[in-house]
C-alpha cells in the first residue's frame, strides 16, 4: 500500500496520521484554521503540516472545514504538492470525511455531525452528494451546541423580562458563566469568538436537563432537529449506512431524543466507528489500493 496520509483540519486544530504499508502511526496535531478577511490562511496551514508528515507520500487526503467557502481547493492541492511532495493529492470537505469515518468504510452513507455547528451529509459516491444544514448559527446549525446555547439564552432573557416563566435556572447558570445579562448582546454580536462562547453554554443546558423542564425541552428539540436533518440527507439512497457523531450527541438528553425521533422516522442509526481523521485515512487507503473514486466539485477533488 505504500505511504498514505490523512489530514483533518478544523477550527480548533488539525490532526494527521501516516499509514505505512497498512500500519498506522501516531495521531499528530497542529494549529487549526486562521481566518482573515481573505478567508483561510492556506499557506500558514500547509506550513504547519509539513513537520507532521513524511516527504513524498503516495496518497494524501486533506479534509478541511470551509473548503469552498473560505479557501481555494486548487491552492491547497498545489501547496501540498509543493511543500509535502505528495504524489496523489485529494481534498475533501470535512462532512465527507466525517461520514466515511463514522460508517467505517468508503461506501454509501449518511451522517449527522453535531458539535459547535451541525451538518448532515450523505453520498453514494456517484449521483448523490447531499448536504443538509451547516448554514451557520445565524441561519441554521439546528440542534448544534451553538443552537442549544442560543435557545437557552433566549429562554433566560424571556424569564428575566417577565415574558415567560421557567428559565430561572438557565438564567442563573448563564449569568455565572457569562456575566450579567446586560453584557450578553455585545458578547453575541461583537466578539470574534462569539460562536464558541455561546456554544459553551450548551453543557450547562444538558447538565440541567434532568431536573429543569426548559433545559430538557431544548435538549429534546435539538435531538429531534438532528434526526430530521439526517433523514433529509439520507433520503433516496439505497443501502445507506447511517451514523451520527459530534460532542453534543454524546450528551444523554440530546442523544435519547435523537434516538427516539430517528426510530420514529424509520432510521437505523449506528454509533460512529471513527472520526473525521479516520475518514480521511480510509479515503487515502482506498485510493492507494487502486480503487477509484468519483469526485465532486463541492465535496471531493483531485489535484
Amino acid at each position: 500500500m505504500g505511504v498514505v496520509v490523512g489530514i483533518d483540519v478544523g477550527g480548533s486544530g488539525l490532526r494527521s496520521q501516516v499509514v505505512v504499508d497498512g500500519v498506522p502511526g501516531p495521531v499528530r496535531s497542529g494549529a487549526g484554521l486562521r481566518i482573515g478577511p481573505a478567508g483561510i490562511d492556506v499557506v500558514a496551514l500547509v506550513d504547519s503540516v509539513v513537520p507532521l508528515v513524511p516527504t513524498g507520500p503516495d496518497v494524501l487526503v486533506w479534509s478541511m472545514r470551509g473548503l469552498l467557502a473560505l479557501a481555494d481547493p486548487n491552492q491547497v492541492m498545489a501547496l501540498v504538492r509543493e511543500r509535502v511532495g505528495a504524489h496523489d493529492v485529494w481534498v475533501c470537505g470535512d462532512a465527507l470525511a466525517a461520514m466515511v469515518g463514522a460508517v467505517g468504510s468508503v461506501r454509501p452513507g449518511a451522517v449527522v455531525a453535531a458539535g459547535t455547528g451541525a451538518v448532515a451529509f450523505a453520498t453514494d459516491f456517484d449521483r448523490v452528494w447531499r448536504r443538509v444544514d451547516g448554514w451557520g448559527h445565524i441561519l441554521g446549525d439546528r440542534g448544534s451546541s451553538v443552537w442549544v446555547g442560543l435557545q437557552a439564552l433566549e429562554a433566560a432573557l424571556m424569564t428575566l423580562d417577565g415574558v415567560t416563566a421557567g428559565g430561572e435556572a438557565l438564567l442563573a447558570a448563564a449569568t455565572e458563566l457569562l456575566g450579567p445579562p446586560e453584557t450578553w448582546p455585545r458578547l453575541a454580536m461583537t466578539r470574534q469568538d462569539a460562536v464558541a462562547v455561546i456554544a459553551g453554554v450548551a453543557p450547562l443546558v444538558t447538565a440541567l436537563a434532568p431536573t429543569d423542564e426548559v433545559a430538557a425541552r431544548i435538549c429534546a428539540q435539538a435531538g429531534r432537529e438532528l434526526a430530521h436533518s439526517l433523514a433529509a440527507a439520507a433520503a433516496g439512497i439505497d443501502g445507506v449506512g447511517l451514523s451520527r457523531t459530534g460532542g453534543l450527541l454524546s450528551a444523554a438528553p440530546v442523544q435519547e431524543a435523537f434516538d427516539a425521533e430517528a426510530a420514529t422516522l424509520g432510521l437505523d442509526v449506528q454509533p460512529p466507528v471513527g472520526t473525521g481523521l479516520d475518514g480521511a485515512v480510509l479515503l487515502a487507503e482506498h485510493l492507494a489500493a487502486g480503487q477509484e473514486l468519483t469526485g465532486h466539485a463541492a465535496y471531493l477533488q483531485r489535484g
